[in-house]
């Protein structure tokens, strides 16, 4: 989803607060002027906060906002301004306080609840969530973002249930969607002897998450499975004995009786906590590249660690409550465990950041050719039959090593993970040997890498006791 369409629903400011000040507009210096010039028309208030939040000068824009508030007697333009800016600063609770408000004034704005039920998931309130995003869907009941919403909360606290349905509205053009597959008049036995195309979509990560769907659907009967997918997956999907065929996303698909998108699957199967598939492994690194890469590692007597520490920069990034990288700098107290070599696992993103580390901090780099030559991901799979622990964000790594659950994996969540994790438990249904080291605050990483450090220390003493045992 593009972040600028985020920002503009879920703050219901327009585009224009959103985007960055074209070179058209008035300039800050003018827009002061005017205000001076005309203190008591609320139009020029607004203008002049806009453009400061626009240039990122919040605390400036706050000071504003407070004179202006109290000068009109809180209108409600100058709330939803407040609201936006509160969010900006990081300050989720004092957004909510003015949504609530803002409720309170106009009960008849389905916009309102939706942005409560936001500001109030990123806190952790999903059973609360939901109820605000129950309103908005009452007041508009093709909200497609209200729907998403929602379904994000009953994932969040594990009521898989009721999220299947409103996760259906993540389809851009909902309408046009479900007119040629609506998964809820689909039942499995509609697949079975069909030839069927699974469509990809979203990110790497999801399609290595719901690809164990993919054998489910193979063994309740289906003929012949097309998995599309990125051309990043290629390699690895192709290697699925119970895939029959694998064609690139944008690349034309052979014929097929029956499709539904990768995932759409779970609301096929109906799936629980309880019933998530777990016959690992789903994917599989090529045995000949883990032999090639044997020697190397037979040299390092240490303990093996790989690091991960760059997402993609999507929505998620753009707030700090729920921003998934974290600079490597931060990985840096790591480095004081004794008897532990680390090896980057890092890809495409926030690579550079290996090249301004302190001395006492060395991670091993593979080099420009690394999951190049033989395919992307397809080293990073042979490597992890090497090392001995993973330590990552909540990035595509997490899922190959997850499903190809070899090695111990320490996943490190912001404040607000995605809705996957749920919200309170350091496992996951999802992968066998997946733990989770979550902010205990927002922005408190500190205290996560304090946790960590204790921990790969006794880490690192148990396997030296298991080698000598």
């Amino acid at each position: 989803m593009n972040t600028r369409v985020v920002l503009t629903v879920l703050l219901c400011l327009g585009a224009t607060l959103a985007s960055p000040a074209s070179a058209d507009q008035p300039s800050l210096t003018k827009l002061r002027q005017e205000l001076l010039r005309n203190p008591y028309k609320i139009e020029h208030h607004e203008h002049f906060i806009r453009r400061l939040a626009q240039e990122g000068q919040y605390d400036e824009a706050i000071e504003y906002i407070n004179k202006a508030l109290t000068l009109f007697n809180q209108p409600t333009s100058l709330l939803h301004l407040a609201a936006f800016i509160h969010i900006q600063q990081k300050q989720v609770e004092k957004a909510t306080s003015i949504y609530l408000e803002l409720y309170k004034r106009t009960p008849s704005n389905h916009i309102i609840p939706y942005n409560l039920g936001w500001c109030l998931s990123i806190l952790h309130h999903h059973d609360l969530a939901v109820k605000y995003y129950q309103k908005a869907l009452e007041l508009d009941p093709d909200y497609s973002y209200a729907h998403l919403g929602i379904s994000k909360a009953y994932l969040a606290v594990g009521d898989y249930t009721h999220a299947w349905p409103h996760f259906e509205y993540r389809m851009a053009n909902f309408d046009k969607y479900k007119a040629h597959t609506d998964v809820s008049q689909m039942t499995i036995e509609d697949f079975i002897g069909k030839r069927v195309l699974i469509r990809a979509e979203w990110g790497l990560g999801d399609m290595m998450q719901y690809v164990r769907f993919v054998k489910e659907l193979k063994k309740s009967g289906a003929a012949h499975i097309t998995v599309q997918t990125f051309d990043a997956l290629i390699p690895l999907f192709s290697r699925c004995e119970y895939i029959d065929h694998v064609v690139a996303k944008d690349h034309p698909v052979p014929a097929f009786d029956i499709q539904i998108p990768m995932m759409s699957l779970t609301y096929l199967f109906g799936t629980t906590l309880d019933t998530i598939p777990t016959e690992f492994p789903y994917l599989h690194a090529d045995q000949a590249l883990v032999e090639s890469w044997r020697p190397f590692f037979e040299k390092d007597t240490t303990i093996k660690v790989g690091l991960c520490w760059g997402a993609k920069k999507i929505f998620l990034e753009d707030h700090p409550y729920t921003r998934r990288s974290i600079p490597l700098e931060l990985f840096a107290p790591l480095a004081e465990v004794p008897n532990v070599t680390f090896y980057s696992l890092q890809k495409v993103f926030d690579t550079d950041q290996l090249a301004h580390l302190p001395d006492y901090f060395k991670v091993h780099d593979f080099g420009p050719d690394f999951d190049e030559t033989n395919g992307r991901f397809m080293d990073t799979a042979a490597v992890m039959h090497h090392l001995d622990l993973i330590i990552s964000v909540d990035t595509s790594v997490i899922h190959l090593a997850g499903n190809l659950n070899k090695k111990p994996l320490w996943v490190l969540l912001p404040y607000s993970a995605a809705w996957w994790w749920l919200y309170d438990r350091s496992d996951t249904p999802w992968y066998h040997n997946m733990r989770f080291y979550r902010q205990p605050e927002p922005l408190n990483w500190h205290a996560v890498f304090e946790t960590v450090k204790k921990e790969l220390h006794t880490f690192v003493q148990q396997k030296q006791q298991d080698k000598h045992s």
